[in-house]
């Protein structure tokens, strides 16, 4: 999903640079990682992974841009333009609601009342950046996203 979330804000992401420590659990998949990405845009940011760290955060988003700055969080929003104050918005996070719309979506899509809010491109899309990170993780260092150039 944070794949998904980065590049609803940044658009195509071109490549990806991904580490992932020493697993702290016995699974067989890795734990923790942290992936640098790159948009076509030039645009440049970080996805932090864990199931095995409590990172204690009050956001799950932060964007930092030259007009500004801002937070989306768990249990409120915020944002602070360029030189002023934090302004607050939002409840936060309401996760039975975002699952109660997107399987209303999904239903409605087969009923043909309305139109996917996700297409498969984008899904084909975020699974090309996560192949990239996958591919990164040997020491690769940047790995260019495979469609990257036609992916929205």
């Amino acid at each position: 999903h944070s794949v998904d979330i980065a590049r609803y804000f940044l658009g195509s992401i071109t490549d990806v640079m991904a580490v992932a420590p020493r697993r702290v659990q016995d699974v067989a998949v890795e734990d923790t990682a942290q992936m640098f990405i790159r948009s076509a845009d030039g645009v440049c940011g970080t996805i932090d992974l864990s199931w095995s760290i409590d990172m204690q955060a009050d956001r799950y988003i932060s964007i930092y841009g030259s007009h500004g700055t801002i937070n989306v969080g768990w249990h409120e929003s915020k944002f602070r333009p360029a030189g002023g104050d934090w302004i607050s918005f939002g409840d936060g996070y309401d996760k039975i609601g975002a699952m109660r719309a997107q399987v209303g979506n999904f239903c409605g899509a087969l009923q043909g009342r309305e139109e996917l809010l996700i297409t498969a491109e984008d899904a084909l899309a975020s699974v090309a950046v996560i192949e990239a990170a996958y591919a990164s993780m040997d020491g690769s260092g940047w790995v260019p996203v495979n469609g990257a150039a036609s992916a929205a």
